[in-house]
C-alpha cells in the first residue's frame, strides 16, 4: 500500500489519509450505518459541525442503479427534510459508480452529504463525506480527491 494511505477495516479499499484528521469511533461521529469500515473527522472548535469521511460496505451483487436508488431512499428516510442535489455517474472508478449529493437540516445548520457508491459485483462500497453547507465550497475538492484516489483490493 502506498504511503499516505490507510486500509479500511474490511480490507476492501485503501483511503488517502487526511493529515490532522482523527480516527474516532463511529458512534462519536453519529454514524448510524451498519458496517463502518473507516471513519475520520476534522475537529475545529470554531465550527459546530465536524467534517467527516466514512467508508462502509455491504455484500451485494446489485447493479449500480439499484444501489444508488437505495441510497437516495435512505437519505429521505434517515434525514427528514433531505433534498437530493444530484446523482451522477462517477467515471473515475474501476467499477460502476455514482456520486450522490444531498443536504438536510440539522438545527441551525444545513449538512451536505456526498456519497460515492461503488457496485463491484460482490459488494457495494460507500464513501460518505459530510460537512456543513458553510464548509462545502472549501472541502468539495478535497473529498473528490479522496474519492478519485481510492485503491480497491482484489477482494472488493
Amino acid at each position: 500500500m502506498p504511503s499516505g494511505y490507510v486500509r479500511d477495516d474490511a480490507g476492501l479499499v485503501a483511503v488517502l489519509r487526511a493529515e490532522s484528521w482523527e480516527r474516532p469511533a463511529a458512534d462519536d461521529v453519529g454514524v448510524d450505518l451498519a458496517a463502518v469500515d473507516y471513519v475520520a473527522r476534522l475537529v475545529d472548535p470554531e465550527i459546530p459541525f465536524h467534517m467527516n469521511v466514512v467508508v462502509t460496505h455491504v455484500a451485494s451483487s446489485a447493479p449500480i442503479e439499484e444501489a444508488s436508488s437505495l441510497v437516495i431512499a435512505a437519505a429521505y428516510e434517515q434525514h427528514p427534510g433531505a433534498l437530493v442535489i444530484g446523482c451522477d455517474s462517477w467515471i473515475w472508478a474501476p467499477f460502476p459508480a455514482r456520486c450522490i449529493r444531498f443536504s438536510y437540516p440539522a438545527g441551525d445548520l444545513s449538512i451536505v452529504v456526498t456519497r460515492w457508491v461503488f457496485a463491484t459485483g460482490r459488494h457495494q462500497i460507500h464513501l460518505v463525506a459530510s460537512r456543513s453547507a458553510e464548509q462545502y465550497v472549501l472541502s468539495d475538492e478535497f473529498f473528490n480527491a479522496i474519492a478519485t484516489s481510492l485503491i480497491f483490493s482484489e477482494a472488493a
